[in-house]
C-alpha cells in the first residue's frame, strides 16, 4: 500500500471554498446592515391623529382655520393673527399651552385663526432647517387637509427638541406619510416642492411684523388688528 505526503505549502481546494464562503456571508451582512441603517427612518409616529372640525386653506400668506361649520361664525367672530417660527423656544411651549382651547376656540366658531408662519430662526440662511419645515407644512397646507394640518403642526412644535437640526426632507416627509398624508403630499414634501413658495411666504410675514416698533420676533399673536399681551389662558380671554 502506497501513501502520498502533501506538502505544508500545498493548496487545499476545501479550505480555499470554505474561505471564499465567509467572505462572502460577511459581505451579505453587511451589506444588509448598511441597507438597514439607511432605511430606517427617524420618524417612529405612535401617537393618534387627533381629528378635527374645522377647514384650512392658505390664503393672505396665513393657514386659515376657521369652523369646519361656517354657520358658527359671523361678522362678530374674533380674528387672531398667530406669527410663529417652528424652531422658536417659546413657540413650542405656547403651542402645548394652548392646543386644546385653541382647537376648542375654532371648532365652535369662537375665532378665526390665520397662523402666519416665519423662518427666521435660520438667521438669514435660506436653506436652514426652518425654511425646510415651512416648505414642509406648506406641502400640506395646500392639500387643504385640516386635519393632517393641525395634526403636522403640533407634533412639529411639541417634538421641536427631538428634530432640531436632526430632520431634514426625508424625515419631514415619513412623518407625513405616517400621519396618512396622500402620495403626491409625501413625494412634494420629500423634493421640496415648495421651497420658494415656503421662503416668500416666511419673508412676506416677517415684513409684516418689521414694520412695528418690536419687529421680528415670536410668538405673537394679534386679535383684530391689535396686539395681545401673551398668557397660557390667552384663548379663553379672546374667544367670544
Amino acid at each position: 500500500m502506497s501513501s502520498t505526503v502533501k506538502s505544508p505549502n500545498q493548496k487545499s481546494n476545501g479550505f480555499l471554498w470554505a474561505v471564499i464562503a465567509v467572505v462572502v456571508i460577511a459581505a451579505v451582512v453587511i451589506g444588509y446592515i448598511i441597507i438597514s441603517g439607511q432605511s430606517k427612518s427617524k420618524v417612529e409616529f405612535e401617537g393618534q391623529v387627533e381629528p378635527v372640525a374645522m377647514s384650512q386653506q392658505i390664503d393672505d400668506e396665513a393657514f386659515k382655520l376657521t369652523a369646519e361649520d361656517s354657520a358658527k361664525t359671523d361678522d362678530k367672530t374674533p380674528k387672531v393673527e398667530i406669527y410663529e417660527d417652528f424652531l422658536c423656544p417659546h413657540c413650542a411651549e405656547l403651542a402645548v399651552a394652548d392646543k386644546d382651547q385653541l382647537k376648542d376656540a375654532i371648532e365652535a366658531g369662537d375665532m378665526d385663526v390665520a397662523i402666519r408662519t416665519m423662518s427666521f430662526m435660520d438667521r438669514g440662511n435660506e436653506d436652514g432647517q426652518s425654511h425646510h419645515i415651512l416648505a414642509a407644512v406648506y406641502a400640506v397646507g395646500e392639500s387643504g387637509d385640516a386635519e393632517l394640518y393641525w395634526n403636522y403642526r403640533q407634533y412639529l412644535l411639541e417634538h421641536q427638541q427631538d428634530i432640531y437640526q436632526q430632520w431634514g426632507d426625508e424625515e419631514l416627509a415619513d412623518l407625513a406619510e405616517q400621519m396618512g398624508a396622500g402620495d403626491d403630499v409625501v413625494s412634494n414634501i420629500r423634493d421640496g416642492k415648495f421651497t420658494d413658495e415656503a421662503r416668500q411666504f416666511g419673508k412676506d410675514n416677517e415684513d409684516r411684523l418689521r414694520a412695528t416698533d418690536d419687529g421680528v420676533s415670536s410668538p405673537r399673536i394679534f386679535v383684530d388688528g391689535e396686539e395681545i399681551q401673551l398668557s397660557s389662558d390667552w384663548v379663553e380671554k379672546v374667544r367670544r
